[in-house]
């Protein structure tokens, strides 16, 4: 942590409880019953989010895996993709002072394979690629084309 207080950056961890960041995302602004109140976007996924608590934090866990019994690429096409046009992208201005001083990390990338995991479990992803890289293959282009043609 000194050495990020000498830099001056503010990014240390995405975790929710590790470290310190500041988080920019878009508001949602769609229809859509908001289980988590802004603090996990997955839920247009089809995602719920459960608080885990260890002796040292606490973090985001993911157990419901909504494709996890999915044999069939055709199942992930037809899976039902989020509209990004229901988030409100406008308040995710950078402050000039922190533009100067922070450290960028975009997760877009990582967020590709982040949500294939939430979506079919990470041990099904896994499974997948090394066995049935088709299936692997067509979750990770949806995610991907969800996010780059919507984000």
């Amino acid at each position: 942590m000194a050495v990020l207080d000498k830099l001056g950056a503010d990014l240390f961890s995405g975790g929710s409880s590790m470290g310190r960041y500041t988080r920019i995302e878009p508001t949602y602004v769609g229809t859509q019953s908001d289980p988590h109140g802004g603090s996990h976007l997955d839920f247009v996924w089809g995602l719920v989010a459960q608080r885990a608590v260890t002796k040292d934090h606490a973090y985001a866990d993911w157990p419901n895996h909504p494709m996890a019994s999915f044999s069939s690429t055709r199942e992930i096409e037809q899976y039902p993709s989020p509209d990004l046009g229901e988030f409100d992208f406008s308040g995710m201005q950078v402050d000039e002072d922190v533009k100067r001083r922070a450290i960028y990390s975009l997760g877009k990338l990582n967020h590709i394979f982040m949500l294939a995991s939430r979506l079919r479990g990470m041990d099904r992803l896994l499974l997948d690629m090394a066995s049935e890289p088709a299936m692997a293959e067509a979750l990770i282009e949806k995610v991907h084309t969800v996010l780059e043609n919507n984000g």
